[in-house]
């Protein structure tokens, strides 16, 4: 397990899951789209087919920008689609915790 910023990091889609299935209710799921053995697109599939962590925010990382993969990605759940190549990682830190903050101050 990897802990930074308050959040808790898997480096695969199972370990992710696992994590959620065993009652982790996060604020966030951030989870790049291309990964090994099962991508992001898969973990967004099971959140939705297994009903994990409804209330989070879902977001997408990935280097394409490309308008098919943002289609499916929102289609299988994503409220963000983030273009890796195109941010810093702090950016992307402050991007998550501004989503966080505006779902809780609806």
């Amino acid at each position: 397990m990897h802990r930074h910023d308050g959040g808790v990091s898997r480096r695969s889609v199972n370990a992710a899951l696992e994590l959620l299935r065993g009652g982790m209710l996060p604020d966030a799921i951030v989870t790049d789209l291309i990964m090994p053995e099962r991508t992001g697109f898969s973990l967004f599939e099971a959140l939705r087919d297994e009903k994990l962590a409804p209330e989070a925010l879902r977001i997408a990382l990935t280097n394409e920008s490309d308008d098919a993969e943002r289609k499916r990605a929102e289609d299988l759940g994503a409220d963000r689609y983030m273009v890796k190549a195109t941010m810093i990682p702090s950016e992307v830190v402050t991007a998550v915790t501004d989503e966080i903050a505006k779902r809780k101050n609806k």
